[in-house]
């Protein structure tokens, strides 16, 4: 249980939890503009990004799979002027 302790610390102790819920809001309002979700907007960027040689990604039933291929899609959508909002969160 201390790796997942720790896990939660880094992202929602005090201090870090606002930095991290606005990160993430942050990504919903891209995936908006964008036209698609957050996890397809992730898995664009993780695919596009350069030192990235392989993306994985898991699903439990056949429309996650759908889902999540559409990421390849978002990737053309991801101009520099985008990845740097990423990047800055």
């Amino acid at each position: 249980m201390p790796v997942m302790r720790g896990f939660y610390d880094r992202y929602f102790s005090e201090g870090t939890k606002e930095k991290t819920i606005d990160s993430l809001n942050c990504l919903s309002d891209i995936a908006k503009e964008l036209g698609c979700t957050q996890a397809q907007l992730v898995l664009a960027w993780v695919i596009k990004w350069e030192k990235c040689q392989n993306a994985i990604f898991g699903a439990s039933r056949e429309e996650q799979v759908h889902d999540n291929v559409q990421a390849v899609k978002i990737m053309d959508k991801l101009t520099p002027e985008i990845l740097k909002r990423i990047n800055e969160k």
